[in-house]
């Protein structure tokens, strides 16, 4: 099957938040980077942060990369808590002017 051939696929807002109540349904996940960027240390991490019952495969994942994925993961978390602050602050003055955004 070529791209050409493939169907169009559309999703409703509703569906993809539907599925954020049920995350055990999403199994796939795609990661695209650069030759040695790290993309299977990252995935053998979050893999053994989300899944500790499962085993390593063997040679495991460096605990470097597990500490470097953990200074990451906590750098984004507080970016997005930036983000929802002032995405707070500018729906609250929308609400205070009921200026359109």
């Amino acid at each position: 099957m070529t791209e050409q051939e493939l169907p169009l696929t559309t999703y409703e807002m509703e569906f993809l938040a539907d599925m954020m109540d049920n995350a055990e349904l999403i199994r796939n996940v795609t990661l695209a980077g650069h030759l040695h960027n790290g993309k299977t240390s990252f995935v053998d991490c979050l893999m053994e942060q989300t899944h500790p019952e499962l085993q390593a495969k063997e040679g495991g994942v460096s605990s470097y990369s597990c500490e470097f994925l953990k200074i990451f993961l906590k750098k984004v978390l507080h970016f997005l808590a930036v983000v929802n602050k002032y995405l707070t602050m500018v729906m609250s003055f929308h609400q205070i002017f009921q200026f359109s955004l």
